[in-house]
């Protein structure tokens, strides 16, 4: 400590008189490192001492110098002893430690090496992946190649066919024209030409569909190969994309070729034909003015050359005033009056009957929206009317008729309401009637609908009483060879439309349509006047023709 006196060095004398192993310890570098830090061999043996537990020795107990060496080597011989154990446990710590991280290597290693042979596997199975890929892709080429070889076969047939079908079309047209007049050729041709197109468009659409599913199967195959088999999420979601655009494009292309004329307009029913429809068909009507004979008695007038009519103004031509006296006179006809008075009577029974209020006859049928707006009024209507009356006159009627026609005709298929024949066992046509729901705003598109659908139903009525005619005409003559049918004129046929208070009449002849303005049951003794002329009307025994020359057009 401080306090206490330093050690003096010891001389050479001294040492020399030391024992050999004091020399020997004194010559140690350990012992002289030792004497310096702690003041001398005085300082050393304190601290020895004090680290070593030995309890100080009391002056007149001290050991010799030689005591002390011993003392002092044995210490040392043990502190060794203590670090050369503490080095061996710290070196083989040291060395179970390297063991383990030599272990954790090995099986670190013997792991990379597995991967790498399952990396290697997995590559072996992408290549041949790849190459089965790629099989399928020559493969797909290949029936790509086929599909295009059946397509453009399939092009040549359709044109094959539909060159066919235009010349049986044309020579059917021709014969059709020839037995049928101007009129009924021209729409049926028009017909057959809506219908074509639509098929070419409806194809072009089919075959445009099949290539780009053809290209979206490539693309994704050629994206699969690209990829192979480990994909990440944005890759699945890519091919994803690409699976939907191949399915969707091949459901659009698998549409079979059976509807491709399903938009055309010969497959939409007369009901759904409008003005401007049928303007596209029959671009002209000639106007029929409606004129009073001495008697009181309703025709048609005659007088000139006729003028045309664009159909499209068929509207405004209906609203036209008929221009008709409102004389309270009785037509001079065969009905009498007591049969009339029947009828009036019966139809005052039916109008009881539906609910409809009390008055006179003709007010009644003014206002059919009362009870309520259905077409079933009105037919309840015009039976009372109109059945008596064919009765009478021997005029056969058919309800709601499909008028059947041959089948390599084309026109819109329609249901007659009444179908008029003559009732004589020659059942022979006459015309037709279109029935519409009483309506007291907008009548005029109402009836003008009706017309349309009436002008149908008479083209297919004469296109079958042409036929028909032809058919029955068609025998054996000398030697047993078949002689031809006489060609004649088509029939004139009438047409009727009506909501039971509102009457347009129209006339299909071969070469044109004419068109009557409305007449209104209501105004005066018009219904006495109205069954007076469909009476004379379908009583004509005898055909006419057209005998239009020279039509103007407006």
């Amino acid at each position: 400590s401080p306090g206490q006196k330093k050690c003096p060095k010891l001389d050479r004398s001294a040492m020399a008189s030391c024992p050999s192993s004091m020399r020997a310890l004194t010559r140690s570098r350990g012992l002289h490192v030792a004497m310096l830090r702690h003041g001398g061999l005085r300082g050393l043996f304190a601290q020895l001492r004090f680290t070593s537990g030995v309890p100080a020795q009391p002056a007149h107990r001290r050991l010799p110098l030689g005591g002390w060496v011993d003392t002092l080597r044995d210490w040392w011989s043990s502190w060794r002893q203590a670090q050369d154990s503490a080095r061996n446990e710290e070196a083989k710590f040291q060395n179970q430690s390297l063991r383990a991280q030599l272990t954790s290597e090995q099986a670190r290693v013997l792991a990379l090496e597995a991967q790498r042979d399952e990396a290697v596997t997995q590559a072996r199975a992408t290549e041949a992946e790849t190459l089965a890929l790629q099989r399928q892709l020559s493969a797909a080429e290949a029936n790509l190649a086929r599909a295009a070889a059946d397509n453009s076969d399939l092009l040549r047939h359709l044109e094959e066919a539909k060159a066919s079908k235009v010349e049986s079309a044309q020579k059917f047209l021709a014969e059709l024209e020839r037995q049928s007049g101007p009129l009924l050729g021209h729409f049926v041709s028009q017909l057959r030409h809506n219908q074509h197109e639509c098929q070419v468009e409806e194809l072009r659409k089919l075959r445009l569909a099949e290539v780009e599913a053809v290209t979206a199967r490539r693309r994704l195959t050629e994206r699969h190969v690209e990829l192979g088999l480990g994909l990440t999420n944005e890759q699945f979601l890519e091919l994803h994309g690409l699976w939907k655009e191949w399915l969707h494009l091949e459901n659009k292309g698998g549409i079979s070729p059976g509807p491709l004329a399903a938009k055309a307009d010969v497959t939409r029913s007369s009901s759904s034909w409008s003005v401007s429809l049928m303007a596209e068909y029959v671009s002209a009507f000639r106007p029929l003015h409606w004129d009073v004979l001495p008697g009181g008695r309703l025709t048609f007038r005659n007088a000139g050359p006729p003028v045309m009519r664009n159909f499209e103004r068929l509207p405004e031509f209906l609203m036209e005033s008929s221009e008709l006296s409102q004389g309270t006179q009785a037509p001079a006809s065969e009905l009498d009056s007591n049969w009339y008075a029947d009828v009036v009577r019966n139809l005052d029974t039916t109008l009881d009957a539906m609910g409809f209020p009390p008055g006179e006859t003709s007010q009644r049928l003014s206002n059919l929206a009362v009870p309520s707006t259905v077409e079933a009024h009105t037919r309840v209507v015009i039976d009372a009317v109109l059945l008596p009356l064919c009765a009478k006159i021997g005029v056969a009627v058919s309800l709601e008729e499909i008028i059947e026609i041959p089948a390599e005709q084309i026109l819109p298929n329609c249901r007659g309401d009444y179908v008029f024949r003559q009732g004589d066992g020659a059942k022979k046509l006459l015309g037709a009637m279109e029935v519409k729901r009483y309506l007291d705003k907008g009548w005029t598109a109402n009836i003008t609908q009706g017309i349309v659908q009436c002008i149908i139903q008479l083209m297919r009525l004469q296109a079958k009483e042409t036929f028909t005619s032809e058919e029955s005409g068609v025998g054996k003559g000398r030697g047993g060879k078949s002689k031809k049918a006489k060609v004649r004129m088509p029939p004139v046929l009438l047409g009727i439309v009506s909501d039971g208070c509102r009457w347009a009449f129209l006339e299909l002849h071969s070469g044109h349509v004419a068109i009557a303005p409305v007449i209104h049951v209501a105004d005066g003794d018009m219904l006495h006047r109205l069954m007076t002329f469909l009476g004379e009307r379908l009583q004509l025994r005898s055909v006419g023709t057209d005998g239009l020359v020279g039509i103007q057009r407006a």
